[in-house]
Parts: structure tokens; sequence; C-alpha cells
């Protein structure tokens, strides 16, 4: 007849898939290790080749009327292609009709900069200038649909502009 203990056998496939189950442990926590390690790197790797913000220049008008705040949120959201440095900014905001009495107008897109970032969280900034966060994109799209944003967009556009 058939001499074989099955006790024996359990315990031998019970053990094969305990030793199994501890090796497959080590090769995730070493493939999860190696993970970890390529996304550190990968976060403070610089890239080769910065591309050069660009910004949609034929803006006339676009920002007369409305506030520096306002104009931020337009260029970054609607204007822009990636994150722009304060000078390329407070240079579009100026070229797209804002004005302003201030000594300094980078200096003023600054200020405006540092309370949207660390009071609003509307925008963040990056090793290439200044983008918006999903608060900023929310915020905009808000604002955007107001009767006083379409009030003065509709003032501004008919006004002339040099």
């Amino acid at each position: 007849m058939n001499n074989v203990d099955y006790g024996e056998l359990l315990r031998h496939f019970e053990e094969q898939r305990t030793k199994r189950q501890e090796e497959f442990k080590r090769e995730m926590e070493g493939l999860e290790e190696t993970i970890s390690g390529l996304k550190k790197m990968l976060s403070r790797q610089q890239p080769l080749f910065r591309p050069e913000p660009r910004v949609i220049t034929n803006l006339p008008g676009r920002y007369a009327g409305i506030s520096v705040r306002w104009a931020v949120l337009s260029l970054l959201g609607e204007d822009s292609h990636g994150p722009l440095p304060t000078a390329k900014i407070a240079e579009a905001l100026k070229a797209g009709g804002i004005t302003s009495d201030s000594l300094n107008f980078t200096s003023n897109v600054s200020a405006v900069l540092s309370v949207m970032t660390n009071k609003r969280n509307e925008v963040e900034s990056t090793e290439s200038g200044y983008q918006l966060t999903d608060i900023g994109r929310s915020a905009w799209t808000a604002i955007k649909h107001t009767s006083q944003y379409l009030n003065r967009r509709a003032a501004s556009a008919s006004a002339p502009h040099a």
C-alpha cells in the first residue's frame, strides 16, 4: 500500500512556501529601496538644457484695468508656456497694458508674487520661475467668469491702445 506521510509532506511544502515568501519579501524590499533612490536622484537632477520661458507677447491691453494679481493669474494660467521669472512676468504685464506709478514695477510684482505664494498659495516658485498651483488655477477660473472681470475686459477692449 501507499506509505506516504501526508503530514510530513504538508510540513515540507509549508516550509518551502515560507522560505520563498521571505526571499520574495527581501527582493521586493530591495526593489523598493532602488526605486526610492532613483526617485531622489531624479528630483535633484538638473536638466541639461532648460528651455527659455515663452510668453505670448502680442497682448496689447490684455491686462489693462485689472489688478497685478489678476494679471499674474491670467498670464500664468493662459498666456505663458511654463514657469516665468519675476522680471519676465513684470515685462509681460507692462506689455499687456498694466500701468504703474511705482519706481520699480518688478519689485511691485515681486511683492504681489510673495503674497500669492506665502499667503494665498496661488503660485509656487520653481527653479525656472513662478507657476500656478491648483489653488491658483481654481482662483483664476472663478475670477475670469465674474461680472467684475468681464466688465473690465470689455472696457479695456473698447479703449484705444498704444
